[in-house]
């Protein structure tokens, strides 16, 4: 099986298949090539089912610059009250929000409560919005994904794994 190896200043291995098929791995500085071969061939089966699941998806388009502007427009429209809306209910204050281009993630915070929500939340059913405006709201009581950050979550959507799992 022919992969490629990227070694940075990690613990761990981690293994991926891209979206053109081609297996990437992470590894720790030092780490010899014989154990990273041993660390392909123990997850072979793994990445077997992984390039089937890619196969399978169907090629989409990206979407226009029009249809980019359209679900920004719709983003900000349903994400606006919902922030507005929890926010009081978690009795909380921001300072601005933002529809981003993000591919890689639904939403984020910044230190000056600036939050931050992807365009691509409108292909998402409304349970899962919620999640991710309650998750970055939570975000402006703890900065981080600590236990008590989860229990903010929890306390204010207790089926938030459902929801979160809708996103994926």
């Amino acid at each position: 099986m022919e992969y490629s190896v990227i070694y940075s200043k990690r613990k761990t291995v981690a293994l991926k298949v891209t979206p053109d098929l081609k297996i990437e791995v992470r590894a720790p500085r030092g780490l010899s090539r014989e154990s990273i071969d041993g660390i392909v061939n123990k997850h072979r089966r793994w990445i077997e089912k992984r390039i089937d699941a890619i196969k399978k998806q169907p090629i989409k388009a990206p979407p226009t610059k029009d249809e980019v502007q359209d679900l920004k427009k719709r983003t900000e429209e349903i994400v606006t009250p919902l922030v507005e809306r929890y926010a009081q209910i978690m009795g909380v204050t921001y300072t601005k929000i933002t529809v981003t281009s993000a591919k890689k993630v639904f939403g984020s915070c910044t230190s000056k409560k600036h939050l931050n929500f992807s365009f691509r939340l409108a292909l998402y059913p409304l349970e899962a919005i919620e999640y991710v405006v309650v998750h970055e709201l939570c975000h402006l009581k703890e900065m981080n994904h600590s236990a008590r950050f989860w229990a903010l979550v929890e306390g204010i959507l207790p089926d938030f794994q459902k929801r979160r799992d809708l996103l994926k």
